[in-house]
């Protein structure tokens, strides 16, 4: 007669493991997906809070009681570690209207569109492509033209 104990329970300890396994794998891969979704939400959530802090740049100094004025501003250089880019572009059909776009340089389907404000029709807004290799950026009115450019810091002669 042969004794099948020790096999029986090696067999369940097997089986045990298996459904450990199965478990992990479940959890990680339930991580995995809401991770990634968490990702994309943070990016563009970030993005959107450039396009609203060149926005309000653009409006405070459009307010300003001169005809000429300068606003100097930080933006990260990267986006949840991705560099990203700004564009400003005029509505081809009505010609008025003036949009930012941020997305990222890698994906442009990640982006945020806003429209920037544009009181009366009163201003140019220059049109524009900027890439995120730069932390500071000026925002200028000139003559009743709004724009956004790199920033260079004068030179220190020593």
């Amino acid at each position: 007669m042969i004794n099948r104990k020790g096999q029986t329970r090696i067999v369940g300890e097997m089986l045990l493991f298996a459904v450990g396994v199965m478990i992990l794998s479940y959890i990680l891969i339930t991580f995995g997906i809401v991770q990634t979704g968490v990702n994309e939400l943070s990016v563009v959530d970030q993005l959107r809070g450039v396009n609203n802090y060149i926005t309000t740049t653009f409006m405070t100094v459009a307010n300003t009681e001169s005809s000429r004025a300068n606003m100097t501003i930080e933006l990260p250089l990267r986006v949840s570690g991705f560099d990203y880019i700004i564009e400003i572009y005029n509505d081809e059909e009505t010609l008025d209207d003036y949009y930012l776009v941020t997305y990222l340089a890698d994906e442009p389907s990640t982006n945020t569109t806003e429209q920037l404000f544009n009181s009366r029709n009163n201003y140019i807004i220059e049109e524009t492509v900027l890439r995120s290799t730069n932390v500071h950026y000026v925002v200028k009115l000139e003559d009743e033209k709004l724009s956004i450019e790199y920033f260079q810091f004068p030179e220190v002669i020593e």
